[in-house]
């Protein structure tokens, strides 16, 4: 029996469920009739008043009892080969497998279906072509080799320069009204429990924003990756002419959402100064660790014991350079550590070459640029290799590489090159059983700073999982997964 009384408190609960009283928000909740055919025990669910969604207020209750919900999520990124999407690609499909209904709003890519269910999440893809990497690591036609070529070329680039000076808020503006009506079109055909949105691009959360303001009661869950008015060297629009709006704007998204989670304490703190009335919205959810990838997708190292450091990422000339751990690698020439040592780069490295230019007599002989690889060799590229290789950010203090979990999962000695004493990432690896941070030197490597680095490699030794369970626990699947279930459900 389910009574209501004024004060909204559920008194007496089925046998199958805990007997100690539960508070719920100001929500109605009234029991259906029991189905046998269609749910093993009595189901509660919350009541809708068409044509609002669901009374959300309440659904966290189904979370914490264990009932599905329905979840759409708005990811312009998803299943390609992104940062963000491999998180949320994974956290989806487990919330599905979860007996969850997922629904995502993405970007479409070329030769790609506009709806599938993959895994039991229902995918709409939307909005014109992304020449982006799929996941599988096949890449769009040289579309970049089309646009530098002959005269029309040159006129496109200058149009997109000219374009890319004006657009707001970012490269993705022409997806919203292709992802605010499919959105729409999925609250109409089936009302979700909880909306998700997630940047980049902060287009996803006007998206979500836009749907709150039509379903003011719809529980929605900001998820923020990269700061999008703190960022100073990468900037998604023109600030000259915009810096006033994205801030506006950015207040706007996080005073309509219900909770707001970023990646690190750091941006939390960053945000919470600059808008401390809304700080109770603000969470922090760290990043995800991958499971360890099958045997056979690890690569083909010649076996040679070779003493292998690997760096795995994304580098950038104006935020994440890799000139201080060059200068570092090379400096150890002459030590009792340079006879086995290879450098190896896994990812994308193009706009850095003149980073590498003074070490072009090291390069595919002790220096290896493998560039953008598919995920399950930059995956097999981390677990087989002995040391890997952290670069930190030049930009803020806020964020932290998205490898960085992957490290952590790997096990292995963790080297950090950093140009911020205040770098997210020597916090993040600063209770790692074997990890050394040393500064990127601006000229002549500190000595000292060598000598370190000799020693650190020429100590190898196995890491006991005693001490790496504690680290990678936050930052397993479940864990994750499970804290956003809990956002949803009001309970955090």
């Amino acid at each position: 029996m389910l009574r209501i009384k004024r004060r909204f408190r559920i008194e007496e609960a089925p046998r199958t469920l805990s007997r100690r009283p539960v508070k719920i928000r100001r929500s109605l909740f009234f029991a259906l009739p029991y189905n046998p055919a269609s749910c093993p025990s009595p189901v509660y669910h919350s009541v809708a008043l068409a044509p609002r969604i669901a009374v959300l207020n309440g659904i966290f209750v189904h979370c914490l009892i264990g009932f599905p919900v329905r979840i759409l999520l708005v990811s312009k990124h998803y299943a390609d080969a992104s940062p963000r999407s491999f998180r949320w690609t994974a956290i989806a499909e487990r919330w599905a497998a979860g007996s969850h209904e997922v629904e995502v709003i993405s970007g479409r890519h070329r030769d790609g279906p506009s709806r599938l269910v993959t895994n039991g999440v229902i995918l709409h893809a939307v909005g014109a072509v992304t020449p982006v990497p799929a996941a599988s690591g096949r890449v769009s036609p040289r579309w970049k080799e089309v646009l530098r070529g002959g005269p029309a070329g040159r006129v496109k680039r200058l149009l997109q320069s000219a374009w890319a000076g004006v657009r707001w808020p970012d490269e993705s503006w022409n997806w919203f009204p292709s992802a605010i009506g499919a959105a729409r079109a999925a609250c109409r055909a089936a009302a979700p429990s909880a909306l998700i949105s997630v940047s980049d691009p902060f287009t996803s959360h006007l998206v979500g924003l836009a749907l709150k303001r039509s379903y003011p009661r719809l529980r929605w869950v900001a998820d923020v990756g990269d700061p999008f008015s703190l960022l100073t060297k990468v900037r998604r629009n023109n600030a000259r002419l915009y810096s006033g709006l994205n801030r506006r704007l950015e207040r706007a998204v996080f005073d309509g959402a219900d909770a707001v989670t970023f990646t690190t304490e750091a941006t939390k703190a960053a945000y919470t100064g600059l808008f401390p009335a809304l700080a109770r919205k603000f969470h922090v959810i760290p990043p995800l660790a991958p499971a360890a990838p099958l045997a056979s997708a690890l690569p083909a190292f010649p076996a040679t014991g070779k003493l292998r450091l690997v760096f795995s990422g994304t580098l950038d000339r104006r935020t994440r350079k890799p000139s201080g751990l060059l200068a570092l690698f090379a400096a150890l020439e002459g030590t009792s550590a340079w006879d086995g040592l290879e450098l190896h780069f896994f990812g994308r490295v193009s706009d850095c070459e003149e980073s590498f230019s003074p070490y072009a007599g090291l390069l595919g002989r002790k220096i290896f640029v493998h560039g953008q690889v598919d995920r399950n060799t930059a995956l097999g590229a981390v677990w087989s290799s002995d040391v890997l290789v952290n670069i930190g950010f030049d930009e803020l203090p806020l964020q932290l590489p998205s490898k960085a979990a992957e490290y952590l999962a790997a096990g292995k000695p963790v080297l950090t090159v950093y140009s911020r004493q205040d770098d997210c990432s020597v916090g993040f690896f600063a209770g790692h059983p074997d990890a050394l941070a040393l500064p990127a030197p601006a000229g002549a490597p500190d000595t000292e700073d060598v000598a370190r680095l000799s020693r650190f490699l020429e100590r190898r030794r196995e890491i006991p999982e005693s001490l790496l369970e504690p680290l990678r626990r936050p930052h397993r699947l479940e864990s994750v997964a499970g804290a956003y279930l809990s956002l949803i459900a009001g309970s955090a």
